[in-house]
């Protein structure tokens, strides 16, 4: 019972922070974006529409497979698959880079999440470019609402991109029981309301999911490069330090119990 009591502090504790730096990243995002109004400029995006379709991210499902609820987000049908509205995605895929920067521009840390084995290197590769965490094969139970028996720290992600939907619907109800922020790329067959922060795009493609992923990895750098010019902030462990960290954490606990017996 005392294990169960301690697990569900440790886990509403780290939920609480996640909660924190969420809410100063919106805020941040929030200040930024009333600023460059005034200034009469907006955000600088890292793509263009073009960019967009160059990379076929506008290719959806054919139209019997599509879910009716992305209706909206489409512009027309074409040799039976239908094609995504690219202005509305360039404008949710935006908001979504933006949350992300301003979330690693706080010292929160990021969680790519896969599932589908076609993708495996894709997000592995992302995630090892900006120095962030990923689970890229089939999720184990337990990741975070039993984080310290699985990764033996208890330390959640602040926020959850998803490249993979359609693989990844168990991660994504554990993350939601964790109150962490999401992202992900919604394709014709899914539901914009999955995620907080959806982006309604092709994930079938290899070379939309490998565009896509490649901006939010420069969005995470953009922040930590923020995070680097801002002297009040200490950085945060990176991934090997926090590994190294692990690591010597369970060392010391295995000596002591060594020297107990």
């Amino acid at each position: 019972m005392a294990r169960v009591l301690q697990g569900l502090r440790a886990l509403h504790a780290t939920t609480l922070r996640t909660t924190q730096v969420v809410r100063v990243a919106a805020r941040a995002l929030s200040s930024t974006r009333c600023l460059a109004a005034k200034q009469g400029r907006g955000p600088q995006p890292m793509f263009t529409v073009k960019d967009l379709f160059d990379n076929r991210v506008h290719l959806g499902h054919v139209r019997g497979a599509s879910n009716p609820a992305m209706a909206p987000y489409l512009h027309t049908e074409q040799h039976g698959l239908t094609i995504f509205n690219l202005d509305m995605t360039a404008q949710y895929l935006q908001r979504a880079l933006d949350m992300t920067r301003s979330v690693v521009a706080n010292q929160g840390t990021v969680l790519f999440v896969g599932g589908n084995e076609k993708f495996e290197e894709t997000v592995r590769r992302t995630a090892v470019s900006c120095g962030e965490y990923y689970v890229s094969r089939k999720w184990m139970g337990g990741c975070l609402t039993n984080t310290y028996h699985v990764l033996g720290a208890n330390q959640h992600p602040d926020l959850v991109i998803f490249l993979t939907l359609p693989y990844s619907h168990s991660a994504l109800k554990e993350v939601k029981l964790c109150h962490i922020p999401t992202i992900g790329i919604v394709d014709t067959t899914e539901s914009m309301d999955l995620v907080e922060y959806p982006i309604p795009a092709n994930d079938d493609s290899m070379q939309s999911v490998s565009y896509l992923a490649g901006l939010f990895a420069k969005a995470v750098l953009a922040g930590k490069e923020d995070v680097a010019k801002n002297a009040a902030l200490e950085p945060r462990l990176t991934v090997s330090e926090f590994k190294e960290q692990k690591e010597a954490r369970a060392e010391r606990l295995r000596r002591q119990r060594e020297s107990r017996t």
